[in-house]
């Protein structure tokens, strides 16, 4: 199962201090392949409000799993995040980003 969104910052960090675009993905078992497998109900990403180089990956599923982020830029890497603990709810913090970058990133299941 994939799922692609963008999501732009507003207009203020834009100019200020990260201009943030970015492109998510959804990965984790077809619900045809497990049926009880965990899915992504909503995924959103926002600009921490204590630091504009951190970016917040919001994730709901279905039901409890450990999710983990990889996300990546051409000149600045690739980076991933630790495995979160099993739950239905979850944030999962971006960090070593630069300002003005765009990432792309990657929302991984693992049920």
């Amino acid at each position: 199962m994939a799922i692609d969104s963008v999501l732009p910052a507003p207009a203020a960090l834009r100019r200020s201090i990260l201009g943030l675009a970015v492109a998510a993905i959804v990965l984790g078992a077809a619900p045809a392949q497990v049926a009880d497998a965990a899915t992504v109900l909503a995924h959103s990403a926002s600009v921490s409000e204590r630091n504009a180089l951190i970016v917040e990956v919001r994730v709901a599923l279905s039901r409890a799993a450990r999710v983990f982020v990889e996300y990546d830029h051409p000149q600045a890497g690739r980076y991933r995040t630790a495995p979160s603990e099993p739950g239905a709810a979850h944030t999962i913090p971006l960090v070593r980003l630069r300002p003005e970058t765009t990432y792309d990133y990657t929302i991984f299941l693992v049920d």
